[in-house]
């Protein structure tokens, strides 16, 4: 009990550090009754680590965003899919050899990963397993914004994305 207690305090405390962050009060909604106003939901999630970026997967959307890095770990482009893994379908392809140290990618993530060669070029190998999380996702307009288990919140904008350590900007 005590356990879910501190999650549930810990998620309005970064809900409330992400909104003040990108400067959106957090009674928005009752002082904003636009129905364009930003949407603020948590989300099962997954992340998922890899060479030259990483993969996120929202349960509410049942999306998988790939983040693909470009000149460094903090910004890049941003391709998104619909999660169309089932239960029973193949986790990985045994035709595909990672090298030592790496991982395929698998279920939802590897399937997106297997069925897209600019997907697999660009991103590379997996570096880690899947990390299951409750995420903080906030919308608005073709703006989203993901808390990820790194301590960050990636900024997804049209296809884009930037990462926000967000422990250093609430200073």
């Amino acid at each position: 009990m005590l356990k879910k207690l501190v999650f549930a305090i810990a998620v309005v405390l970064l809900a409330g550090v992400v909104l003040a962050l990108i400067g959106w009060p957090l009674n928005a909604a009752a002082q904003n009754p636009d129905p364009n106003a930003p949407t603020y939901s948590t989300s099962a999630a997954a992340y998922y680590p890899l060479e030259r970026g990483f993969m996120f997967w929202l349960e509410e959307a049942d999306q998988i965003y790939v983040l693909v890095n470009q000149t460094n770990e903090l910004g890049g482009y941003v391709l998104q899919y619909a999660d169309t893994w089932q239960e029973g379908m193949p986790e990985t392809d045994p035709s595909l050899v990672p090298p030592p140290g790496l991982q395929q990618p698998d279920r939802g993530f590897g399937l997106v990963w297997r069925s897209n060669p600019n997907v697999r070029n660009a991103v590379g190998w997996g570096i880690g397993g899947t990390h299951g999380y409750t995420a903080l996702v906030v919308r608005h307009g073709n703006r989203t914004l993901i808390s990820a288990p790194d301590n960050r919140v990636y900024d997804i904008t049209g296809g884009t994305w930037q990462a926000v350590d967000y422990y250093y900007r609430a200073q």
